[in-house]
């Protein structure tokens, strides 16, 4: 196995933590056997479990009410079997994470948790790490497109909140500059 192969792994298995919910094995209560109180690790099925558990009571921790064209943004892309390099390597793991957040925070969002510019920042981190990813022009645009519905999203979700004062003046124009640049970064893909 090479050096890029286990840093890959190394990295989906911490990736795999951060979805699962953090999940972590508590230390056993001490029972006088042993000085040695540590619990063993949690097998992949128990940590699903007990994050499917964390989330139930987070009707938010789903993209159900998402539109169709929007979950695409959602999407992940799959490995390839080898990395070139180590860069690129880490290039898939920063990918991954800025997915994943992302994705999270908008769910977040949509129900009136977090802030609109932890949510526009993540966005901006999703899309220029997925374009450093992508190679074939039609992946871009396809991608591009799905950012840019996306920002149309979060655009209507405040012009609603706006509608009914819960939302300032200058946040609906930080959402329209998102809104603008992410048409910007469409039209630039097209025109490469």
């Amino acid at each position: 196995m090479t050096r890029t192969q286990l840093i890959v792994g190394a990295a989906v298995l911490s990736i795999s933590s951060f979805v699962l919910g953090f999940a972590v094995a508590r230390p056993q209560q001490p029972t006088g056997k042993s000085s040695d109180n540590r619990s063993k690790p949690l097998d992949q099925v128990a940590m699903r479990a007990l994050a499917d558990s964390l989330n139930k009571d987070k009707p938010w921790m789903n993209l159900e009410d998402v539109p169709e064209n929007i979950k695409a943004v959602f999407k992940p892309t799959a490995p390839p079997q080898s990395f070139e390099s180590e860069a690129a390597a880490l290039e898939f793991i920063q990918y991954e994470a800025a997915r994943k957040e992302f994705e999270l925070r908008l769910l977040q969002f949509k129900v009136g948790r977090g802030t609109l510019d932890v949510l526009l920042s993540s966005a901006k981190r999703r899309m220029h790490s997925q374009l450093r990813l992508s190679k074939a022009k039609d992946e871009r645009i396809e991608f591009c497109t799905a950012y840019e519905d996306a920002m149309d999203y979060i655009w209507f979700l405040l012009r609603k909140r706006y509608e009914v004062a819960t939302m300032s003046e200058q946040d609906l124009h930080q959402a329209r500059y998102a809104q603008i640049e992410a048409h910007l970064a469409l039209s630039q893909v097209k025109a490469e």
